[in-house]
């Protein structure tokens, strides 16, 4: 005999929350292409996809923490659609100079009717001068 685990949600029968929890959020498949990244030479693009439209924040930090650079993405806008986004990047900082090569990370955090996730990548650049 198989048994089904349904969670309990007040004033939710077990379909309610099976459905509901079914249309959650989700971030997936978050990477930065390419990796390495060759500032002068190539484009940059952190892809992810979405289940559904959500406002997205995606922030760069240097390694030590220092946040360079971000993006406020609106739900329904280019980089806040359901399916494939990408957001490209110029290796540029927030004042418009060139970064330092080195590894850089992007935390990118979507918003859409009380959920949010969150999701982390790791880049690197090289050839910066």
């Amino acid at each position: 005999m198989t048994y089904t685990m349904y969670p309990v949600v007040a004033g939710k029968s077990a379909q309610q929350t099976t459905e509901s929890a079914a249309t959650r959020l989700t971030l997936q498949n978050v990477h930065f292409i390419p990796s390495p990244f060759k500032i002068h030479k190539e484009k940059g693009y952190i892809r992810y996809n979405l289940n559904k439209n959500a406002s997205v924040t995606i922030i760069a930090f240097d390694r030590l923490g220092r946040r360079i650079r971000d993006w406020d993405i609106s739900s329904g806008m280019q980089g806040g659609r359901v399916g494939v986004n990408e957001i490209r990047w110029d290796g540029k900082d927030q004042l418009g100079a060139y970064v330092a090569s080195g590894v850089y990370v992007f935390r990118v955090v979507a918003d859409s009717d009380g959920d949010r996730v969150e999701a982390r990548v790791r880049m690197a650049v090289i050839g910066a001068k």
